[in-house]
């Protein structure tokens, strides 16, 4: 009987000897089922890490990139566009130079050289010393001190391809009160005598003839004017209008225009003069 206990003692030993030995198996797959599951997450990790960062870098690059490209070419058409340049389509009739919505004239009271200045914004050398600020012309630019004696307007044109007159001019307006005026970096006319300090030309109208060939065709154009004052604070294009097209057509507006203007005055005259009869004629009795 003992030795039956004794027996059976043995085989609960074994039994439970087994059992942990497979609870120790179980727990050692287990761990190493756990182990492997860690490494696959890492190597998934790492996986999923290497082609995010790819992803990341191609679109730093590629969105980098294009967006240089659009501020480069944003910042060349806000260019552009903030230069006012206005675009002609015939000059073959009379064009307005007058400032609009869409294009206007820029003024600048630093002294420069008009023929330099035109030839390095036409060779695309554009100076950054030079503030330009926009101007309304036909209109009056005040003067922040008066001291300041001279200011350069500019404007900036594109001419058509081609044209069937054979001669152009340019109209200005009245300017106060001395100026020379340069088309492309050539004079084109002047009038008053600039270092004159009594009034010369606040009250005439300009107009000069453009030679033949000086005109960029389908190209920009660089009008700069250089205007001596004589009032206190006020300089620029201060009445009429501007305006480029065909010498023949200004001149006769011109001309028509001064006729109108000595109709008007015979009339009021003849009335004054009239109306003057009148009154003496009263008197006379």
């Amino acid at each position: 009987m003992f030795f039956g206990l004794e027996n059976c003692f043995f085989i609960l030993i074994k039994e439970s000897q087994k059992i942990k030995l497979k609870k120790i198996q179980y727990s050692f797959l287990r761990f190493v089922k756990m182990k492997d599951n860690k490494l696959w997450l890492l190597k998934s990790f790492s996986i999923v890490s290497f082609f995010a960062k790819m992803f990341s870098n191609f679109y730093r690059m590629f969105f980098g990139v294009l967006s240089k490209h659009f501020l480069f070419y944003f910042l060349i058409i806000f260019s552009v566009s903030s230069e006012s340049i206005q675009k002609i389509q015939s000059l073959d009739e009379i064009v307005s130079l007058d400032s609009t919505k869409e294009h206007g004239w820029e003024i600048t009271l630093q002294k420069i050289d008009p023929v330099a200045f035109s030839d390095s914004y036409l060779k695309g050398q554009k100076n950054s010393n030079i503030q330009l600020e926009a101007y309304e012309a036909p209109g009056v630019y005040i003067l922040p001190e008066e001291s300041i004696q001279t200011a350069f307007i500019v404007k900036k044109f594109i001419a058509p391809k081609n044209w069937k007159g054979s001669g152009l001019a340019v109209r200005l307006g009245t300017l106060t009160d001395k100026d020379k005026t340069y088309l492309n970096g050539t004079l084109i006319g002047e009038t008053g005598d600039m270092n004159s300090t009594l009034p010369q030309a606040y009250d005439k109208i300009r107009i000069y003839q453009i030679p033949n060939g000086l005109i960029r065709k389908d190209e920009v154009n660089i009008l700069v004017i250089e205007v001596k004052k004589y009032f206190q604070k006020e300089i620029g294009i201060e009445q009429d209008k501007t305006a480029i097209g065909d010498s023949l057509l200004i001149q006769k507006e011109l001309l028509e225009t001064e006729y109108i203007k000595i109709l008007l005055l015979m009339i009021y005259t003849t009335a004054g003069v009239y109306f003057l009869f009148l009154y003496l004629r009263r008197r006379a009795p």
